[in-house]
């Protein structure tokens, strides 16, 4: 299982950089299921600028994402129960890939990853582009 996340890009922001991303997940690992999680309006630009047989290959999750001016503890109640969700998605799989496509501050500041629920098996590959918010 591949379980790819934006966390906080909204409507068209990052669509052609997702897409090809996503896009060239399904390529590589064609076997492998892909999950997506994204706020409802991106979500539905990316299956707009994916190609059908890419688009119908992945599983689509709209979340709720804090908005933009929340406060930082607000932001990380709203991630920490997004992380338990794709932490529960990932019980029962022998492998699993989790791909952040854009961070902010205290998302990738951690030094020691082993304790967030995707130890062992189960990588991290943080896609960082754009320019982080402050």
């Amino acid at each position: 299982m591949i379980i790819v996340c934006e966390p906080i890009r909204w409507d068209l922001e990052h669509i052609a950089c997702n897409a090809g991303i996503l896009a060239a997940i399904r390529v590589a690992y064609p076997e492998r299921p892909v999950h997506f999680y994204g706020e409802e309006s991106h979500v539905r630009n990316l299956q707009r600028e994916l190609r059908e047989e890419i688009g119908s290959s992945i599983v689509w999750n709209r979340i709720h994402i804090p908005p933009r001016q929340s406060d930082v503890f607000y932001r990380f109640w709203q991630d920490l129960t997004l992380v338990k969700d794709i932490s529960n998605r990932c019980q029962g799989h022998a492998e699993g890939h989790l791909v952040l496509m854009s961070l902010c501050g205290w998302r990738h500041d951690r030094k020691d990853n082993t304790r967030d629920g995707f130890a062992g098996t189960h990588r991290r590959n943080h896609c960082l582009h754009g320019r982080e918010e402050k």
